[in-house]
């Protein structure tokens, strides 16, 4: 067992089982909007490129390389209260969770809970099963301008975070254990056993001015 190996089991109480590479995972962050008492809950999808992705180990890199600039796009108010990452495929043979009780760096009054900004991921293939959206709650409201998000804004905080998720999760990103892809519901299964296929590598984003309104998701699909 390595010493990553190792930690985790003193944490968890169970030895993760060794990651083949192929293997996908899903990683949560789930968070609360203290003002409003609203749940925000976001989901990424991994592919284990070597045996050193584990569920326990997605966990520390985000927090190492990419919590910082997540927690620099939304208000003080918004409070990151849980990480989990677990296997799809094997399906949770491997899943880790850490509570933890981070805020937004952003000191300023937010827009209703509903009101999210949107990345849009992209892989190298056409069509709607290789793109992705992640749903940002939490928009403070000098992000804003005329009902969109302001290109400062964008600028800024957002790209902060979307540069960072690539250089680190990215097609070409520093992680030599874990890329980050769009999940296909269709490709890989809406329910297990899930298959492999259903993730894509994802090789850029972009940020859309629009803001979207994400009051009928439900925890799992993200807002």
């Amino acid at each position: 067992m390595s010493g990553a190996d190792a930690v985790a089991a003193r944490l968890t109480g169970v030895a993760p089982q060794a990651t083949t590479p192929g293997d996908v995972y899903e990683f949560r962050v789930q968070a609360e909007d203290t003002a409003c008492l609203v749940q925000l809950v976001n989901v990424f999808h991994l592919l284990a490129v070597t045996p050193n992705c584990t569920a326990f180990q997605i966990v520390q890199d985000w927090k190492q390389y990419l919590e910082g600039p997540w927690l620099g796009i939304p208000a003080s108010s918004i409070r990151v209260q849980l990480y989990e990452a677990f296997n799809l495929y094997p399906f949770q043979t491997d899943s880790y969770k850490e509570t933890v009780d981070k805020p937004g760096t952003r000191s300023y009054a937010s827009e209703p809970p509903l009101i999210a900004g949107i990345f849009t991921w992209r892989t190298g293939r056409m069509g709607r099963r290789y793109r992705g959206r992640t749903y940002v709650g939490g928009v403070v409201t000098p992000d804003v301008t005329n009902g969109r998000l302001n290109a400062a804004s964008i600028a800024a905080a957002w790209k902060t975070f979307g540069d960072a998720f690539m250089a680190r999760w990215g097609a070409g990103g520093s992680s030599n254990d874990m890329r980050a892809g769009v999940w296909s519901r269709v490709n890989g299964n809406q329910k297990p056993p899930h298959n492999p296929a259903g993730l894509t590598t994802i090789s850029s984003y972009t940020i859309q001015d629009r803001l979207g309104s994400m009051g009928t998701r439900r925890v799992g699909r993200g807002l």
